[in-house]
């Protein structure tokens, strides 16, 4: 039976006030009475006492892995998952993104084993030497786009760079469910009229059908829905068997509650629900 899952990016919003922390607990627990979702891939988590309302509910809570930065990932899954976290000691490189990544296999998948992965990637460059990337690192985009600096890697890459080593992983036959803020997004490559400005999110996009996965709300609508700004930086992934788990009969949709009292917008990204077989 299909059942709800969604990532959301739950901070960075407009007024980090406690009338804005107030209506996002609000929404976590609308969330649970509503959707009881499978799986939660959250962002930019604001603290324990919003990841409280979910574990108080049944919910079982990953986090990142050392070190923990300011901004936190969270991989939240319903009591009727079995999830062991993976650790750097499984995925040497998870140690490069720390508290940005959170990932847990989920064991009793109806496909086989299968990597869930919660996914922040920064918004700058990356610097594997200074933080420890381990093994070969991803190949940089050339950018061909006077608003980016090409043929130097990017933190996004370096989560594609994780995210195609798990699917090499003998510990998920099923496959890899990687949901998050890439920070990419294909509509970044054109202006307001249509006019090509680059080739940095096709590059991008270009990178994530070589690796083998399928981004699943791009499938399903065969565009983007605007997450923030007017682009979709919010993007479902999936590799291997765990694909056939995604109902595909439905079309991913941004969140019509994400908005607290007075309408004050919860976070500066719009969540996206989709239907998983969990």
């Amino acid at each position: 039976m299909f059942s709800m899952a969604v990532t959301v990016n739950v901070g960075g919003g407009p007024g980090g006030s406690a009338t804005r922390v107030e209506g996002m607990s609000r929404w976590a627990e609308r969330c649970i009475l509503r959707q009881n979702p499978s799986v939660v891939f959250a962002q930019e988590v604001p603290g324990d006492e919003w990841l409280a309302i979910w574990g108080d509910a049944g919910y079982t809570i990953t986090d990142g892995v050392e070190p923990r930065w300011r901004i936190r990932s969270a991989l939240i899954t319903r009591h009727d998952l079995d999830v062991t976290q993976v650790t750097q000691s499984n995925c040497a490189s998870l140690e490069y993104h720390g508290s940005y990544l959170a990932v847990a296999r989920w064991n009793n998948a109806q496909c086989g084993a299968v990597i869930l992965a919660s996914v922040h990637a920064s918004p700058n460059h990356a610097e594997p030497a200074r933080y420890g990337w381990a093994g070969d690192l991803p190949a940089a985009r050339a950018g061909n786009d006077s608003r980016w600096t090409g043929n130097r890697l990017w933190d996004s890459d370096m989560v594609l760079g994780t995210l195609g080593s798990l699917t090499k992983d003998r510990m998920a036959p099923g496959g890899v469910l990687a949901a998050g803020d890439f920070n990419e997004a294909r509509r970044s490559d054109f202006d307001a009229q249509g006019a090509r400005l680059g080739t940095w999110g096709q590059e991008y996009f270009a990178e994530v059908d070589r690796i083998g996965f399928t981004d699943v709300t791009f499938e399903a609508l065969q565009d983007e829905i605007p997450t923030r700004d007017g682009l979709q930086l919010d993007h479902v992934f999936v590799h291997g068997a765990v694909a056939s788990l995604i109902d595909r009969r439905w079309e991913p949709v941004t969140d019509e509650w994400w908005a607290g009292p007075g309408d004050l917008v919860l976070s500066d990204h719009a969540p996206v629900w989709f239907f998983i077989d969990a």
